[in-house]
């Protein structure tokens, strides 16, 4: 299948519109799919519980939406686990605001980070990779499957390739819209906000045509265990998970 591009992987875009891109997506995991981040961070935090796992390393973090959950649950819970977030792209004003927020709980990386050149920290960790791993290309998944392979790993993906799935993406840009109202009370990005979702609409439609595309970079579940085998994880390790339009592969 071709790899179609996403407007999100593009390099030439504008800054404000790259970050406002990412405040549609948080709208639509937030809102539209309002169950993701919860189901995200309640499935990781329990997996971290049950683990003795000290720190959850979000990699590929975005605007560490899932992190930003992850951490306001170990502080409710106070429990002994530290939040990691990184990401190739870093929104360092979002990353700097989250440390603000998570004193001592979360820790953001204000540089670029690669994961085939990531150094994990010190610890037992729990990678997660949150509605990132469609964005790696098909041409260079088996090289960060075997990084991936070496640790112990959440891949969750707001999306499947499926046909109810893609129609959900598609007409997503009319509630898109409200990405400003949603956010208005966070300062930061106020203004680039209204003008990408209402003054020249383009965020909206852009990130539709981005989650039409991210259902189609998804691998089933049958692609998952044949490329995971050959990055030397056994079957019996490998567990699966469908919630709504959402999914989640770990091991």
């Amino acid at each position: 299948m071709p790899f179609f591009f996403e407007f999100m992987d593009q390099a030439w875009l504008p800054a404000s519109l790259h970050a406002t891109l990412r405040d549609v997506l948080g709208f639509h995991l937030r809102v539209t799919l309002g169950y993701y981040y919860r189901w995200a961070a309640d499935r990781a935090y329990e997996v971290a519980r049950q683990s003795g796992i000290d720190y959850v390393a979000e990699v590929g973090a975005g605007a560490a939406g899932f992190s930003e959950r992850l951490a306001t649950l170990v502080v409710r819970e106070r429990a002994p686990i530290r939040v990691d977030v990184s990401d190739l792209r870093p929104d360092a004003g979002r990353y700097r605001q989250l440390e603000r927020d998570f004193p001592g709980v979360l820790r953001a990386h204000l540089e670029p980070v690669d994961l085939l050149q990531w150094t994990m920290p010190a610890g037992t960790t729990l990678v997660v990779m949150s509605a990132a791993f469609h964005h790696v290309p098909f041409a260079i998944r088996p090289r960060f499957l075997h990084v991936l392979a070496r640790h112990r790993v959440l891949i969750f993906e707001s999306v499947t390739r499926t046909v109810p799935s893609m129609l959900g993406c598609a007409i997503g840009f009319l509630p898109a819209l409200l990405t400003p109202v949603y956010f208005v009370r966070r300062s930061s990005g106020r203004w680039r906000r209204f003008f990408w979702c209402w003054l020249i609409p383009v965020a909206p439609v852009m990130v539709a045509w981005d989650g039409v595309v991210s259902c189609l970079r998804c691998w089933t579940e049958d692609e998952w265990r044949a490329q995971l085998r050959q990055a030397g994880v056994s079957d019996r390790a490998v567990r699966m998970e469908r919630r709504r339009f959402s999914h989640m592969i770990g091991w």
